[in-house]
């Protein structure tokens, strides 16, 4: 597999642009584009929304651990900047949602009004909603907490805000202002109160100690995966999901055509001692899904999606006489018979044994799609139900042929990655 591509990601996206894909407002996340968080009651995730209209689920530490980004909509007329606070409610996950104009909402993370549109609320004496930094709701009694500017909380109902515990002082970690809060949320398990800051970091306290439970600690908001993050893909036999690995240590799970479709993007580990640039291909057995893995130091391992190492430990494979890992340029593994295939730089496809990589048949030529030449392909794969061949280019298209015919039986069509 080749990763010289990396070096020209600027001209990569031109190439997206002119074939028509848009630019990705949420290529990137900073603590200025949350808009709102909340902790379901039911599992402990931490949902982000922000304000391009995305919203992720994570741990408090990382905050698309468990869900990448996706879409959510809002009632009628309302816009992220209308929103002064979020919570979710432990007795149903309810996603309640205030807004400035003194209204509020009740929804799922991605339709946040699918329960209940709009009705009043009303604030502790003397607050507005320009006062309100922070607001959670508890999972113990569905209690809503509202953390003010001012330094005070107030605890009542999501339609009077201070209906329960009128307004009560808090404190903050050493060296943070109420205006350094960026997102709050309390924990369905356990009632802890967690407040995200501007400056990476987060704490875990009670209603009036913010930082009791836990001191400051570093979070992370959500990447983007790109073509240039792609280090490795396969097909899985037994569902024919196509299997992505990236550089930042994610795999996901989809279509030749929507690479996220069936699992966002989850964490994966290698074999000890192995770096995603030592990776030069990757293909899944068909007879068991077995996740196989080529090094550039002349090893194999094979595991698991997620853990590459599980099922059998590094052991060393030979290539073709002449040939060399830094000529691979794309691997798979037939559905039909396990059969490796190899596609070389030089035009050539072999196939083997996974340690042996031309036990089967030795070198012999193959033809890519029109236009394209080896440097252009990302990655490849086998379908596991009929052995079509599939090629990823780095141009955001792929196709689907025979080992040595890579076009015959699908020409080019455009694929999207994870979001």
């Amino acid at each position: 597999m080749k990763h010289a591509f990396k070096l020209f990601s600027i001209s990569v996206f031109i190439l997206l642009m002119l074939a028509g894909f848009p630019p990705v407002a949420n290529a990137e996340k900073t603590p200025s584009n949350i808009v709102g968080m909340g902790i379901a009651g039911s599992n402990d995730y931490v949902y982000v929304w922000y304000d391009d209209g995305t919203v992720s689920a994570g741990t408090s530490s990382d905050l698309d651990a468990y869900r990448e980004l996706y879409d959510y909509s809002l009632p009628a007329e309302k816009t992220p900047g209308d929103i002064v606070g979020m919570g979710i409610a432990g007795s149903n996950d309810y996603v309640y949602v205030w807004y400035d104009d003194g209204t509020v909402s009740a929804g799922t993370s991605s339709d946040l009004s699918t329960y209940r549109e709009p009705y009043p609320y009303r604030l502790s004496p003397g607050m507005s909603p320009d006062n309100i930094v922070g607001m959670g709701i508890a999972g113990s009694n569905d209690y809503v907490y509202v953390w003010y500017d001012d330094g005070t909380v107030s605890t009542g109902t999501s339609s009077d805000l201070n209906t329960y515990r009128e307004r009560y002082t808090y404190s903050l970690p050493e060296e943070k202002t109420p205006d350094d809060i960026v997102g709050m949320g309390i924990a369905g398990s356990n009632d802890y109160v967690y407040v995200w800051y501007d400056d990476g970091t987060v704490s875990a306290g009670t209603s009036s100690n913010l930082d009791t439970h836990r001191a400051l600690y570093e979070y992370s908001l959500p990447t983007e995966e790109t073509l240039s993050s792609i280090i490795g893909m396969g097909i899985a036999g037994s569902n024919d999901y196509v299997y992505v690995w990236y550089d930042d240590g994610m795999v996901s799970a989809g279509t030749s055509s929507d690479l996220g479709t069936y699992r966002e993007p989850y964490p994966y580990r290698l074999s000890p001692g192995m770096t995603p640039d030592n990776i030069v291909g990757m293909g899944i057995a068909g007879s068991n899904d077995y996740v196989y893995v080529w090094y550039d130091d002349g090893t194999v391992s094979a595991g698991t999606s997620s853990d590459l190492n599980t099922y059998r430990e590094r052991y060393t494979y030979s290539l073709p006489a002449e040939k060399t890992p830094d000529d691979i340029v794309g691997m798979g593994i037939a559905g039909s018979n396990d059969y490796v295939y190899v596609w070389y730089d030089d035009g050539t496809v072999s196939a083997g044994t996974s340690s042996d990589l031309s036990a089967y048949r030795e070198p012999y030529t193959y033809r890519l799609s029109p236009g394209m030449t080896p440097d252009d392909i990302l990655e490849m794969g086998i379908a596991g139900s009929n052995d079509y061949v599939y090629v990823w280019y780095d141009d955001g298209t792929v196709s689907a042929g025979t080992s040595s015919d890579l076009n015959a039986y699908r020409e080019r069509y455009t694929f999207t990655l994870p979001q």
